[in-house]
């Protein structure tokens, strides 16, 4: 199994642009600029009595101890994985989703890898500082490793940064809930994740899932 250190070199080295030989590569989330390009998406549930708000807060699934995987099933849905457009956007309203895109709530899973714990800022404050920025529409709740972080209203014109994400050091589950009303705009999510260490942004790596940051715990 490779080592932690090993394996931010290997991260490193891919953010640059590197290349490896391998068959069992993971499939990354982010891309090199720290943008999502890729997430499993689960959804949609519909509740047309309920505002954006109230469908956000709501705990349509277990959310606190969830472990996604491509084609896995949780309750009557599945995850499947979803790309961003040249745009930099995951085009909700036309992916595989079931359901309406009217009152409707989907969730999006990915894993991030961070070289270090960013938690205890006041005990750090030398840390890097790591947000996120996040442009959809009409509302998100933000849970990292299971326990919600933010919440609040977006658009897609003004978007909204989440600063001082509390990544532990190693592997971290990013768990999106973007929540729309009705109406006939787009539905899409685009997030970028910046940093003012860009030694550390080129060492944060990502995973679609477990499994796959798994092999990426594999290669030697």
């Amino acid at each position: 199994m490779a080592s932690e250190g090993d394996m931010i070199v290997r991260i490193m080295l891919s953010n640059l642009g590197a290349r490896f030989d391998n068959d069992s590569a993971p499939v990354e989330a982010l891309d090199t600029d720290g943008a999502l390009k890729k997430a499993l998406i689960l959804g949609a549930f519909n509740d047309s009595s309920l505002d954006a708000v109230r469908l956000a807060a709501h705990p349509w699934i277990e959310e606190e101890a969830l472990n996604p995987q491509p084609g896995a099933r949780t309750g009557d849905k599945l995850w499947f994985s979803a790309s961003a457009g040249e745009d930099g956007r995951i085009d909700i309203r036309n992916s595989q989703i079931s359901g309406s895109n009217e009152s409707a709530v989907v969730y999006l899973s990915f894993r991030v890898f961070s070289p270090r714990s960013l938690v205890n800022l006041l005990a750090e404050p030398d840390m890097p500082r790591l947000a996120m920025e996040l442009r959809t529409s009409d509302h998100y709740t933000l849970r990292i490793n299971g326990v919600e972080f933010s919440h609040g209203a977006v658009s897609d014109g003004e978007g909204v940064t989440i600063e001082n994400l509390p990544l532990e050091k190693g592997w971290n589950h990013i768990l999106l809930k973007i929540a729309r009303g009705t109406g006939n705009s787009q539905w899409g999510v685009s997030a970028r994740f910046v940093s003012d260490d860009a030694e550390y942004m080129r060492s944060l790596g990502s995973a679609l899932s477990r499994s796959s940051l798994e092999v990426t715990e594999a290669l030697k």
